[in-house]
Protein backbone atom coordinates (compact mmCIF):
# COMPACT_ATOMS: atom_id res chain seq x y z
CA UNK A 1 0.00 0.00 0.00
CA UNK A 2 1.47 3.39 -1.01
CA UNK A 3 -0.07 6.18 1.14
CA UNK A 4 1.22 9.71 1.93
CA UNK A 5 -0.28 9.98 5.29
CA UNK A 6 1.64 9.56 7.87
CA UNK A 7 -0.49 8.15 10.05
CA UNK A 8 -1.99 5.19 8.06
CA UNK A 9 1.84 4.56 6.62
CA UNK A 10 3.17 4.03 10.12
CA UNK A 11 0.00 1.71 10.99
CA UNK A 12 0.80 -0.58 7.78
CA UNK A 13 4.11 -0.47 8.52
CA UNK A 14 3.26 -1.38 12.56
CA UNK A 15 0.82 -4.34 11.28
CA UNK A 16 2.04 -5.42 7.72
CA UNK A 17 2.58 -8.65 8.92
CA UNK A 18 -0.57 -9.39 10.63
CA UNK A 19 -2.62 -12.57 8.82
CA UNK A 20 -1.05 -11.63 5.25
CA UNK A 21 0.98 -14.51 4.78
CA UNK A 22 -0.74 -17.70 5.06
CA UNK A 23 -0.30 -19.93 8.67
CA UNK A 24 1.87 -22.68 8.33
CA UNK A 25 -0.37 -26.06 8.78
CA UNK A 26 -0.13 -29.22 9.09
CA UNK A 27 -1.98 -31.86 6.06
CA UNK A 28 -5.31 -32.02 6.75
CA UNK A 29 -6.86 -35.17 8.11
CA UNK A 30 -9.79 -35.72 9.60
CA UNK A 31 -7.30 -35.04 13.25
CA UNK A 32 -6.41 -31.83 12.24
CA UNK A 33 -9.84 -30.46 10.01
CA UNK A 34 -11.13 -28.54 12.86
CA UNK A 35 -11.23 -24.78 13.23
CA UNK A 36 -8.15 -23.30 14.54
CA UNK A 37 -7.82 -19.42 15.82
CA UNK A 38 -6.50 -18.73 12.53
CA UNK A 39 -9.56 -19.79 10.80
CA UNK A 40 -11.89 -17.38 11.92
CA UNK A 41 -14.59 -16.48 9.51
CA UNK A 42 -14.51 -12.91 7.83
CA UNK A 43 -16.99 -10.44 7.52
CA UNK A 44 -17.20 -7.79 4.94
CA UNK A 45 -14.00 -6.81 3.09
CA UNK A 46 -14.79 -2.92 1.77
CA UNK A 47 -13.95 0.02 3.60
CA UNK A 48 -16.99 1.44 3.55
CA UNK A 49 -18.38 -1.24 6.34
CA UNK A 50 -15.59 -0.10 8.69
CA UNK A 51 -16.76 3.92 7.81
CA UNK A 52 -20.54 2.54 8.97
CA UNK A 53 -19.22 0.72 11.97
CA UNK A 54 -17.22 4.22 12.42
CA UNK A 55 -20.11 6.32 12.56
CA UNK A 56 -22.33 4.29 14.20
CA UNK A 57 -20.07 4.24 17.02
CA UNK A 58 -20.39 7.82 16.97
CA UNK A 59 -23.68 7.99 17.36
CA UNK A 60 -24.14 5.55 20.12
CA UNK A 61 -21.35 7.47 22.10
CA UNK A 62 -23.55 10.79 21.29
CA UNK A 63 -26.29 8.87 22.67
CA UNK A 64 -25.82 6.57 25.32
CA UNK A 65 -22.49 8.31 26.36
CA UNK A 66 -19.89 5.76 28.27
CA UNK A 67 -21.84 3.11 27.96
CA UNK A 68 -22.42 3.83 24.19
CA UNK A 69 -18.45 4.11 23.61
CA UNK A 70 -17.52 1.06 25.49
CA UNK A 71 -20.10 -1.04 23.61
CA UNK A 72 -17.76 -0.82 20.39
CA UNK A 73 -14.76 -1.64 22.43
CA UNK A 74 -13.58 -5.55 22.37
CA UNK A 75 -12.95 -6.83 25.47
CA UNK A 76 -9.32 -7.26 24.97
CA UNK A 77 -9.12 -3.37 23.25
CA UNK A 78 -6.48 -0.87 24.19
CA UNK A 79 -6.54 2.79 24.50
CA UNK A 80 -3.89 5.10 24.04
CA UNK A 81 -5.48 8.36 25.83
CA UNK A 82 -3.58 11.55 25.09
CA UNK A 83 -2.33 11.85 28.06
CA UNK A 84 -1.48 9.01 30.56
CA UNK A 85 -0.70 5.37 30.32
CA UNK A 86 -1.90 2.89 27.42
CA UNK A 87 -5.26 1.34 28.92
CA UNK A 88 -6.35 -2.67 27.97
CA UNK A 89 -9.24 -4.35 28.15
CA UNK A 90 -13.05 -2.85 28.81
CA UNK A 91 -12.99 -1.97 32.31
CA UNK A 92 -9.87 0.53 32.04
CA UNK A 93 -11.30 2.26 29.10
CA UNK A 94 -14.63 2.04 30.70
CA UNK A 95 -13.35 4.58 33.86
CA UNK A 96 -11.45 6.61 31.50
CA UNK A 97 -15.40 6.98 29.38
CA UNK A 98 -16.86 7.69 32.60
CA UNK A 99 -14.62 10.34 33.53
CA UNK A 100 -14.76 11.93 30.23
CA UNK A 101 -18.39 11.64 29.90
CA UNK A 102 -19.37 12.71 33.51
CA UNK A 103 -20.00 16.01 32.45
CA UNK A 104 -23.43 16.12 30.70
CA UNK A 105 -22.40 19.33 28.97
CA UNK A 106 -19.67 17.36 26.93
CA UNK A 107 -19.75 15.92 23.64
CA UNK A 108 -17.12 14.36 21.68
CA UNK A 109 -17.86 13.73 18.00
CA UNK A 110 -16.18 12.35 15.08
CA UNK A 111 -16.44 11.58 11.77
CA UNK A 112 -14.02 8.74 9.60
CA UNK A 113 -12.12 10.86 6.53
CA UNK A 114 -10.25 7.48 5.39
CA UNK A 115 -9.31 4.01 6.07
CA UNK A 116 -8.24 0.82 4.84
CA UNK A 117 -8.62 -2.79 5.28
CA UNK A 118 -4.96 -4.30 6.73
CA UNK A 119 -6.38 -8.10 6.56
CA UNK A 120 -10.24 -7.66 4.04
CA UNK A 121 -12.71 -8.76 6.50
CA UNK A 122 -10.82 -9.21 9.54
CA UNK A 123 -8.73 -6.16 10.27
CA UNK A 124 -9.24 -2.22 9.19
CA UNK A 125 -8.70 0.88 10.23
CA UNK A 126 -10.08 4.16 10.18
CA UNK A 127 -9.08 7.49 10.65
CA UNK A 128 -10.46 10.68 10.80
CA UNK A 129 -11.18 14.16 12.66
CA UNK A 130 -12.89 14.26 16.27
CA UNK A 131 -13.87 17.22 17.91
CA UNK A 132 -14.43 18.06 22.05
CA UNK A 133 -16.93 20.40 22.77
CA UNK A 134 -19.18 21.88 25.80
CA UNK A 135 -22.09 22.73 25.00
CA UNK A 136 -23.66 25.71 26.92
CA UNK A 137 -26.74 28.04 26.69
CA UNK A 138 -24.55 30.28 24.68
CA UNK A 139 -23.97 27.83 21.90
CA UNK A 140 -20.75 25.57 22.36
CA UNK A 141 -17.34 25.95 22.13
CA UNK A 142 -14.58 23.57 21.34
CA UNK A 143 -12.39 22.18 24.02
CA UNK A 144 -9.93 20.24 21.88
CA UNK A 145 -10.11 19.11 18.33
CA UNK A 146 -7.49 16.69 16.68
CA UNK A 147 -6.67 13.53 14.59
CA UNK A 148 -8.04 10.41 15.38
CA UNK A 149 -7.09 6.69 14.34
CA UNK A 150 -9.56 3.02 15.18
CA UNK A 151 -7.96 -0.15 14.62
CA UNK A 152 -10.86 -2.19 13.93
CA UNK A 153 -11.42 -6.25 13.66
CA UNK A 154 -14.23 -8.51 13.26
CA UNK A 155 -15.86 -11.01 15.73
CA UNK A 156 -19.02 -12.89 15.65
CA UNK A 157 -20.88 -9.25 17.32
CA UNK A 158 -19.55 -7.36 13.92
CA UNK A 159 -16.93 -5.00 13.48
CA UNK A 160 -15.24 -4.19 16.96
CA UNK A 161 -12.53 -1.70 18.23
CA UNK A 162 -8.97 -2.86 18.78
CA UNK A 163 -7.00 0.03 19.68
CA UNK A 164 -7.97 3.97 19.44
CA UNK A 165 -5.58 6.62 19.70
CA UNK A 166 -6.03 10.18 19.05
CA UNK A 167 -3.49 13.27 18.50
CA UNK A 168 -4.51 16.88 19.20
CA UNK A 169 -3.72 19.46 16.75
CA UNK A 170 -0.70 21.11 17.33
CA UNK A 171 1.18 18.04 18.72
CA UNK A 172 3.00 15.70 17.13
Amino acid sequence: MRTSDPIAASLVLLLGGCGSAAPATAPATAATTAPTALSVARGPDSVETLFDADRRFAQDAALDRAEGWVAWFDANAAKVPIEGEPLQGTPAIRAQAEALFADPAIELRWDPEVGAMIDPGRLGFTRGRYELVRITDDGESALGTGTYLTVWHWTAEGWRVALDTGVPDGEG
